[in-house]
């Protein structure tokens, strides 16, 4: 099979295109080490690679644009190669559209923003020397990126309404940064394979889902969720430093399973009628845990944890309930509640310092 045979395959069957019609066209120039590309209203389909015509890998500096679907590239059908390229700016029409990246090779920065439709962004594999973004912009978008070694920061953004879902699966030098300022319904998948060096996190949609696996993060975790109901979880992760969990006033559920944390862990879920589990594999927190819950409901359901330093846990107003069971502390243990009917058992546990349970947590 030619080259391009390989890349439509590659573009068009294992990155989900090549089923839509998008009959508009993308308008790509060169100024010195820079492409700019812009698609049109219309919508676009196409893919990019840095393997040139007739080769078989890629090729440091070569980007090539290949049109799917009836889409064209510079106003034809055939491929469009530059060579000696170090940064990449994709900027898409109200579309809907699909782009989708193999074996990407440049030294400096790639972005891609969507338009206002749905859109589909997908890459795979390959090198960005600088910083990765991927923006799907308004609308319905479905953005992915697995197994591209990226030199500095992976930004992910998206704004405006409908579901948003983001997977993650490469490996950033510097902070994986999310960003998703609409009221839409935003997913983020960080895959067990992922890593980056800090991860921060700003959401403030209707409903967000931040789903992190077995994910290797350097330092510092610091996640950020608005007044909308959402998950946050957290599997197997592994954060060499500190976890900052803070969530506004829907009904959250957040979770640490398997976690392991460095240094110190501080989730406050905000009011509302919230879900906090842990377990049931084991949670390794280094140094110290302060769990806050607001007003509301929450259920506690909290196991099979290891604290350093002290644990703090403070149960907010509202008729709470659950178990904190299994945890074993280095240091002081404290657990208090505010008003209301609640019924939180705190049993099972071992702790290496003071005990103060307050007199209103449970039975």
């Amino acid at each position: 099979m030619s080259s391009r045979g390989v890349a439509l395959a590659v573009v068009s069957l294992a990155l989900g295109f090549g089923t839509v019609a998008r009959a508009g066209n993308l308008k790509v120039v060169q100024s010195g080490t820079t492409v700019k590309a812009t698609g049109d209203a219309a919508g676009v389909s196409v893919g990019v690679t840095s393997v040139s015509e007739g080769d078989s890998d890629p090729t440091t500096g070569v980007v090539r644009f290949v049109p799917l679907d009836g889409s064209t590239v510079n106003g034809g059908t055939a491929d469009v190669q530059f060579n000696g390229v170090k940064n990449v700016s994709i900027k898409l029409g109200k579309g809907p559209n699909s782009v989708g990246g193999e074996e990407i090779d440049v030294l400096g920065n790639f972005a891609v923003k969507g338009g206002a439709s749905a859109d589909e962004l997908t890459f795979g594999g390959g090198f960005v020397g600088g910083i990765l973004t991927l923006d799907g912009g308004d609308g319905a978008d479905t953005v992915e990126c697995q197994d591209i070694e990226i030199g500095r920061d992976a930004v992910l953004k998206s704004s405006g309404s409908g579901l948003k879902t983001f997977t993650f699966g490469c490996n950033a030098a510097g902070n994986l940064k999310a960003s998703f300022s609409g009221s839409g319904h935003n997913q983020l998948n960080v895959t067990d394979d992922a890593s980056a060096e800090f991860f921060t996190l700003k959401a403030n949609g209707a409903f967000d889902e931040i789903n992190v696996g077995a994910a290797s993060i350097g330092q510092n975790a610091k996640l950020s969720h608005g007044n909308g109901a959402g998950t946050v979880i957290f599997t197997g992760t592994l954060i060499g430093e500190a976890l900052s969990v803070g969530s506004g006033s829907g009904a959250d559920t957040i979770r640490l399973n398997g976690a392991h944390v460095g240094a110190a862990a501080k989730i406050n879920a905000g009011n509302g009628a919230n879900i906090l589990i842990a377990g049931p594999d084991q949670t390794l927190i280094g140094e110290s845990f302060q769990l806050t819950a607001g007003a509301g409901a929450d259920t506690f359901n909290l196991q099979n944890v290891t604290v350093g330093e002290d644990c703090t846990i403070k149960i907010g107003n509202g008729a709470n309930h659950g178990t904190i069971t299994g945890f074993t502390i280095g240091e002081d243990f404290t657990v208090t509640a505010g008003t209301g009917s609640n019924n939180v058992s705190v049993t099972g546990n071992t702790v290496g310092g003071v005990t103060k349970i307050g007199s209103n947590v449970g039975p």
